[in-house]
């Protein structure tokens, strides 16, 4: 080969992938090897190091090989999994994962589930995981994303629909932790208004008719349907739902929060349970309402959202709605792989279903 495109027009760079993609897919490079470097590469294909690198590039994008800092470049090891499921191809697929806007992912209450169900899923498929920053995520056009590759978003903001509608016309893409009504984007996500409801009629049957729901700002599918939920369950037992504190933040109460849950507690008529939509918020309640000389339950009952370890732990123990979190990640990961395999023809949805542990956070107020 020479520095030229060759007769038919094709780069050179493409040319080479292409001779190296032929050698991966004969066994003749095996999964795991590793390649001989750039510059002897470049020597044997008769090319510069910087059409060698991108030739490279083409192949790490689309998941046959990749590149580990310091040590060289390497076929992927995925590539010897043996298919799941007939009809599977054994050339790699590659999910990307956008987990923007959460730091630190994998320490995430919610998203480390999710991601462990992901990686479940990969591993049964012989494909590889790869982690988008937000930068790259929120900038992606159909041309960035390769013939093995789909991009799967975890918990995206509201204000991603249409451009994550536009994305999925044309290239794999799934959406997990979020339902958007009316845009055509494939996605799995749990029964929130569900959850909701499960969370008033518990609530309802200990007696308790003034119920505190304290949420996060709408910028998240699930959140609206949290409050959906408890209004329509609250309106079925003839309750008000009048009581609603806004926080910061999904993670944050804010010291404005902190002011109107004291002034909200110690009023007349003060609720005499409280429905956090978050995790991290129903933490902080508990933490403020202690503070203010109430006890738990005996004063106040509390219910929270997503069901850690370390709910089971608490003092009380928090009553809670368990998400299959794991059983999710798997599916949005199952969901996308179908997707790059068959092409993108429909656009389906699933739905799971919540729980409610019950623990000691609760009381009922029948005797009082």
């Amino acid at each position: 080969m020479c520095e030229t495109p060759s007769t038919d027009g094709m780069p050179l760079y493409l040319e080479i992938s292409q001779a190296l993609r032929g050698r991966v897919e004969r066994g003749e490079l095996a999964p795991g090897q590793k390649l001989a470097g750039e510059r002897a590469l470049a020597r044997e294909y008769g090319a510069s190091p910087v059409t060698l690198s991108r030739a490279l590039g083409v192949l790490v994008r689309d998941g046959l090989l990749v590149r580990r800092a310091g040590s060289g470049t390497y076929v992927c090891e995925a590539l010897a999994t043996p298919e799941a499921e007939p009809g599977r191809s054994r050339v790699h697929n590659e999910i990307l994962v956008d987990t923007s806007p959460i730091d630190q992912p994998l320490f995430n209450h919610y998203m480390g589930p999710v991601m462990d169900g992901i990686r479940l899923a990969a591993e049964a498929h012989g494909c590889v995981v790869r982690f988008l920053d937000g930068q790259t995520s929120g900038t992606l056009t159909p041309a960035d994303l390769g013939p093995r590759q789909g991009l799967l978003l975890l918990a995206p903001l509201a204000d991603r629909a249409d451009a994550a509608e536009e994305l999925a016309r044309t290239r794999p893409v799934v959406a997990c932790g979020v339902q958007w009504i009316g845009h055509k984007v494939p996605s799995v996500d749990s029964d929130n208004v569900d959850a909701a409801r499960q969370v008033v009629d518990y609530l309802a049957r200990l007696g308790h008719q003034r119920i505190l729901l304290l949420t996060s700002p709408d910028h998240r599918t699930d959140t609206r349907d949290r409050r959906s939920g408890f209004r329509l369950a609250m309106a079925a037992h003839g309750l008000e739902a009048d009581h609603q504190l806004e926080a910061e933040g999904p993670e944050a109460l804010g010291d404005a929060g902190r002011e109107e849950l004291s002034a909200v507690m110690l009023g007349r008529d003060a609720p005499t349970a409280l429905f956090a939509t978050e995790y991290t918020l129903a933490l902080e309640a508990m933490a403020r309402l202690r503070d203010l000389g109430l006890h738990l339950p005996n004063d106040v009952s509390v219910v929270g959202f997503d069901d850690p370890v370390s709910a089971a732990y608490l003092s009380p123990p928090l009553t809670t709605v368990s998400q299959p979190l794991q059983q999710m990640g798997r599916q949005a990961a199952e969901m996308l792989l179908d997707l790059i395999d068959h092409g993108v023809h429909e656009c389906p949805a699933a739905v799971f279903p919540c729980s409610l542990v019950v623990r000691g956070s609760c009381r009922s107020t029948r005797h009082e």
